[in-house]
């Protein structure tokens, strides 16, 4: 009896202990996409940073959006940031804050036009110097499909 309320004293601190390393952790990437091999152009759609490398300390990126095709696209209004770990993109989660008020929300991409979208790094919780990409997703008729725009950030 008395092994058993130890074991599961013992038990409830090690659960304990770990829940509260977990809430000061630094935040980090999340398992990688499916699809590591997103490209700056596709189905006639072309993107890419306005700048090759931005200070961590800068508020945006930045992403000029160009559509060559015939077709008026859907596109998500946000976007996805990803991170170069070891070669395999991960994706950057959101500060936790942000993940509730957030909505997804839709936005026309006329045909042979062009426009900027801006990421707001600020929503973004431990970022470091390193290889990143903002990556889009269009929707032509009903297939979907991703274009990613690569920058480095820096400390100076």
């Amino acid at each position: 009896m008395q092994k058993t309320k130890i074991f599961a004293t013992g038990l409830l601190c090690a659960f304990l202990l770990a829940a509260c390393q977990s809430v000061n952790a630094e935040p980090k990437a999340q398992d990688p996409f499916k699809n590591q091999g997103h490209v700056a152009s596709k189905n006639g759609v072309s993107i890419y940073s306005e700048r090759s490398q931005y200070l961590l300390s800068s508020d945006d990126v930045s992403v000029k959006v160009k559509n060559d095709s015939d077709n008026t696209l859907n596109s998500d209004s946000f976007g996805l940031l990803e991170r170069s770990v070891d070669g395999v993109w991960k994706s950057i989660p959101l500060k936790k804050d942000m993940t509730t008020t957030m909505t997804l929300e839709s936005k026309l991409l006329p045909s042979k036009s062009k426009e900027t979208k801006t990421f707001n790094l600020k929503n973004v919780a431990g970022l470091k110097p390193g290889k990143y990409r903002i990556v889009y997703t269009f929707v032509d008729g009903k297939k979907p499909f991703n274009v990613a725009a690569p920058f480095k950030l820096v400390n100076k």
